[in-house]
């Protein structure tokens, strides 16, 4: 595969992929009440425990303003909660409560349940997979940091 076409398919790809993941988000958001965002970040805290807003803003590609928002939303509905970090009390954590643990258990179930079936044919693949968007990231990231 030459450059140019390798190029085409990176940038086809990827909107590709970010939009059906939005889909996705939408859909198993929706049968908890929750927009794709909200069904992100309760992902993601699942995943990563106690985080800070930082951390979780990052994690989640949203811009911090939107992120308190939105956390404002997860918290009046009680599925997460600010605590002070114990190591550093300037540092406020975001975590899930046990409704938003169960909320995340849900959510995962139904995303491992759609990947698994349309991935059996890919299952000794999965690791090379995610490992081939891992380093793909991993350029495009390191090509951001460049000045020029």
């Amino acid at each position: 595969m030459e450059m140019n076409e390798f190029k085409a398919k990176l940038l086809q790809s990827t909107r590709k992929l970010n939009e059906a993941m939005d889909t996705c988000l939408d859909r198993m958001g929706t049968r908890e009440g929750l927009t794709p965002n909200q069904a992100r970040i309760i992902l993601i805290m699942s995943i990563e425990g106690s985080a800070t807003m930082g951390r979780i803003s990052d994690s989640a590609s949203i811009a911090g303003g939107n992120l308190t928002n939105l956390c404002k939303v997860l918290e009046n509905k009680g599925l997460v909660e600010r605590a002070r970090d114990p190591d550093d009390d300037r540092k406020v954590l975001m975590r899930l409560t046990e409704s938003g643990t169960e909320t995340a258990t849900r959510l995962d179930m139904w995303l491992t349940a759609k990947l698994e079936e349309r991935l059996p044919e890919y299952s000794g693949d999965l690791t090379i997979m995610a490992e081939a968007l891992e380093k793909l990231s991993e350029i495009i990231i390191e090509m951001t940091k460049e000045k020029n």
